[in-house]
């Protein structure tokens, strides 16, 4: 499996990711995959592009800071041009009484756990089928 997973809280590059281990660690333990960073080696590819956004720079009455988060997934084998699972994550909320930062990262956190148990039980059965 090539894993190409873009994590960006409110513009930054994400330096400890919250989504590529959750992806990886559900593939391993569900069906024994292998990752390779060589996508000639893989006849399964898995991009995920996460984004959050604030809507506010302040925290709101209550002393939360609110962000959105967004995520695209695409598998696809390598050997079809068409995707075996397309889809959207949007408008997953994180909030922090800290920070906009914190409140991002809580936000791809929860794009994570979303993934996790969802997505990749749907992913696991098209694999299963095919």
């Amino acid at each position: 499996v090539y894993l190409d997973v873009k994590e960006y809280n409110l513009g930054d590059k994400i330096v400890h990711p919250y989504i590529e281990p959750v992806i990886k660690e559900f593939l391993v333990k569900e069906l024994n995959l292998e990752f390779s960073n060589n996508i000639s080696d893989c006849d399964l590819l898995i991009y995920v592009n996460a984004t959050t956004g604030a809507n506010q720079k302040e925290s709101n009455e209550y002393g939360l800071y609110q962000v959105f988060g967004n995520a695209t997934i695409d598998v696809r084998f390598t050997n079809i041009q068409e995707s075996i699972l397309n889809l959207a994550i949007n408008d997953i909320k994180g909030v922090s009484f800290n920070s906009l930062k914190q409140a991002g990262n809580k936000s791809l956190k929860n794009i994570g756990d979303k993934i996790f148990n969802e997505t990749l039980i749907e992913l696991v059965s098209i694999l299963k089928q095919n």
